[in-house]
């Protein structure tokens, strides 16, 4: 009788409608996620990857220099680029010129020169890039609010008693990492929009060595983001009255590990070298069990976040927490 009884007061919750603080994180979601690819299965796989993984979608959007060039190149795989640094012996390269091994596009020499091979390629990659649309600024800004909003009543429920049985600034509060890319998407407001496509090989050579040290470590900068930004809200979820490590943050704490653990892991992969950016080796695999992980944990979490009684109800009396401060 008591597991009906369960069954059914999850059952009610699933048809009250989705709070809004998830629908207004989702553009976040879908924004660091998005890739010029073909195909819904790419796209949600690349999804699932920064989901799984949030150092790739924050790479990506705080590493990658704004112009359309650049913006393009970092979809492109190694063997679609020449390290012209020897010009008597152009040669390939075993890993993509972004980042700690970041590498310069040479400029066409006569940017009017429609015969050039290099002209060519970059104007194609610029044919690959628009302008955001305000809708999806304002779908970005929307974000934005939620996760302050979600940050102010955090830190307010951890200062002084709420009564209040909902405990939803956790949500937005886990992607408080996306707000240094819901900045770069209003501010800079570029979008790849289809897959770079040409005949050839980009010309590339070796940045100044003061420009790829800044670039290198403004890389690690990033990277201690995506590691150490998440678990503010396991700290904020630890100090709301009632205090204690209960099975609210013990469920956040899962979630920021797996992050954490991920972007390292990312970060070491990235400083030896990438050669494809869908890459399909053991490691993309974990990132991508993750995002699955992830996805049906945020599922979870927006259900009890609405009622604290269901966590005792589905994962028995060791997650009940008082209810008084």
């Amino acid at each position: 009788m008591d597991a009906e009884s369960s069954l059914l007061n999850v059952i009610h919750h699933l048809q009250n409608p989705i709070p809004q603080y998830v629908l207004g994180s989702l553009p976040a979601i879908i924004t660091i996620g998005a890739t010029p690819f073909n195909g819904s299965g790419r796209k949600f796989s690349r999804l699932l990857r920064c989901l799984g993984c949030p150092f790739i979608g924050l790479f990506y959007f705080c590493i990658i220099k704004k112009t359309h060039e650049t913006m393009c190149a970092y979809w492109l795989s190694a063997d679609r680029f020449i390290d012209q640094n020897l010009t008597q012996d152009p040669r390939a390269i075993d890993y993509r010129p972004v980042g700690h091994k970041a590498m310069r596009i040479i400029p066409p020499l006569d940017p009017q020169d429609p015969k050039d091979p290099q002209n060519l390629i970059i104007n194609t990659l610029k044919d690959c890039v628009a302008e955001a649309s305000l809708l999806d600024r304002f779908a970005s800004f929307v974000s934005a609010y939620y996760i302050f909003v979600g940050i102010f009543i955090g830190i307010a429920g951890a200062t002084q008693c709420i009564e209040d049985k909902q405990d939803w600034p956790d949500i937005p509060l886990l992607f408080i990492w996306t707000l240094p890319v819901i900045y770069f998407r209003i501010k800079d407001g570029l979008v790849v929009i289809k897959e770079p496509i040409f005949n050839g090989k980009l010309s590339v050579e070796d940045y100044q060595e003061r420009k790829l040290s800044d670039k290198q470590k403004y890389g690690l900068f990033v990277a201690l983001i995506s590691i150490l930004l998440p678990w503010p809200t396991v700290v904020i979820a630890y100090f709301t009255r009632p205090v204690g490590f209960f099975c609210r943050s013990k469920f956040l704490t899962i979630i920021c590990s797996i992050w954490s653990f991920n972007n390292t892991v990312a970060y070491i992969r990235h400083i030896n070298g990438e050669g494809d950016v869908h890459e399909s080796g053991i490691i993309d695999t974990i990132f991508w069990l993750s995002g699955v992980i992830i996805l049906i944990g945020l599922g979870f979490l927006s259900v009890l976040a609405a009622d604290p009684d269901l966590w005792v109800s589905i994962f028995g009396s060791s997650c009940y927490v008082p209810s008084s401060c």
